[in-house]
């Protein structure tokens, strides 16, 4: 936890790989920049970013500034072949002036999100993206599925690539078909592998 951001790994740079990073909460005045792992520089991989909280006080909050991420917050860095399930993104004023700003399970202004699966996540507050909201970076390959938001949007708003979420209809490859997740809600077996 630095400056309200990042409640179980703050990073800037290196590399984590098949961590489990789960149960964070950051709480309070502006922190709602990642519940679980908060990424500005390096790569995490095949990791697991399950059950993280991030809450603020809205009213207080930045205006205008990008907020968000209850699992992950990313201005810079790569998340590949990571399971992002069951992260909670919510305001503790019940307002959206300046707080929670979308992206129940990831919000990006930069970086690389690839090869992820993004399931089972929420997000309070008027701004989209339940699964995820991309204010800039890039999205490739991920299944965007079952996470839930109060605005439209619900799974994913922004740009993506070679994707699957529902209604995702533009870009390269998108398609809005079930994945047909075996067991939604239910941790998607001890045997999964982050990515598939």
């Amino acid at each position: 936890y630095t400056a309200g951001v990042g409640g179980g790994v703050y990073m800037t740079g290196g590399r984590i790989r098949l961590s489990n990073i789960s149960s964070n909460e950051i709480n309070g005045w502006r922190c709602q920049q990642g519940g679980g792992l908060f990424l500005s520089g390096g790569t995490a991989e095949c990791c697991r970013v399950v059950h993280n909280n991030a809450a603020g006080d809205a009213v207080h909050g930045d205006p205008g500034r990008p907020t968000g991420g209850g699992g992950i917050r990313m201005t810079g860095g790569r998340v590949e072949g990571c399971l992002v399930e069951g992260n909670r993104l919510r305001s503790t004023t019940g307002s959206d002036t300046g707080g929670a700003r979308g992206g129940g399970g990831v919000s990006m202004e930069g970086g690389v999100l690839v090869n992820c699966t993004v399931v089972g996540n929420a997000a309070e507050g008027l701004q989209p993206g339940g699964g995820i909201k991309a204010f800039g970076g890039t999205i490739q390959n991920c299944i965007v599925w079952s996470n839930m938001c109060v605005a439209a949007g619900t799974n994913l708003a922004g740009a993506a690539t070679y994707s699957c979420a529902p209604g995702l209809v533009a870009g390269d490859g998108n398609i809005a078909s079930d994945p047909r997740v075996v067991k939604p809600g239910s941790g998607y077996g001890l045997g999964h592998v982050p990515g598939n």
